[in-house]
């Protein structure tokens, strides 16, 4: 259906697309919320880990020639959302998480800065040196774990987060320490993350680990061939 080469070219259009996608919406004020879950308004972060994962599975030894690029990126990513956020940070009184969370919601290209920084990082992690400190450091064990239970977090973190709001403490009701509501937001954020590991967990020790085991079982897989194999040049 689609050469490797092809599928480069359709993830960078579905990085520009999403982005151009998010401007659109924004200027016709489309629900915030709306935004932040339609899929093509995400598609940019999708598509940045999908293109790294190409380049790995088609080209693994050229990744340590994009080293160099790949620096470059994530430091002008952070730099450009500093330079995103600062100006609408009033103070460290005044701000907190919520606020913060709205300048991502109000600027487009926001999402993509942080798509194009991690995949930098992507790309260092995967070209560092196998006996390296950054290999060591993400092979440990609580990163692995992190890992293991990430897919069930990214899909639970956000009902966890409305059941506490809703039932236990909303973050505007944290009272403010030192004058700055930014304390009482991380407490309430780490209550949220504790949460949604430990309902993560559960979800992996009763439901995902067993389904991973039904290829073993005799059940078909959906790919037996790796994606290398599979693609054209």
């Amino acid at each position: 259906f689609c050469t490797l080469r092809r599928l480069k070219w359709a993830c960078v259009g579905m990085i520009i697309g999403s982005l151009l996608f998010r401007a659109a919406a924004m200027g016709w004020h489309a629900n915030p919320v709306a935004l932040y879950v339609a899929t093509p308004a995400r598609l940019d972060s999708l598509a940045a880990g999908s293109l790294v994962a190409i380049w790995q599975a088609t080209r693994p030894h050229r990744l340590e020639s994009f080293e160099r690029y790949a620096r470059a990126i994530t430091a002008l990513s952070v730099i450009a959302l500093a330079a995103l956020i600062a100006p609408r940070v009033q103070s460290w009184r005044g701000t907190g998480i919520e606020e913060i969370a709205a300048i991502f919601q109000h600027s487009p290209a926001a999402r993509t800065l942080v798509a194009a920084g991690l995949a930098g990082v992507l790309v260092l992690v995967l070209a560092a040196n196998p006996a390296g400190m950054t290999s060591r450091v993400l092979s440990s064990r609580p990163l692995t774990m992190l890992g293991r239970y990430s897919f069930a977090m990214f899909l639970l973190h956000q009902p966890v987060r409305a059941c506490v709001r809703h039932f236990v403490l909303a973050p505007i009701d944290v009272p403010a320490l030192a004058g700055s509501r930014l304390p009482g937001q991380a407490a309430f954020t780490l209550v949220c993350i504790s949460i949604t590991f430990v309902a993560a967990a559960a979800s992996w020790h009763l439901l995902e680990k067993h389904f991973l085991q039904l290829p073993r079982l005799g059940w078909p897989t959906a790919c037996d061939q790796p994606l290398a194999a599979k693609g054209a040049t």
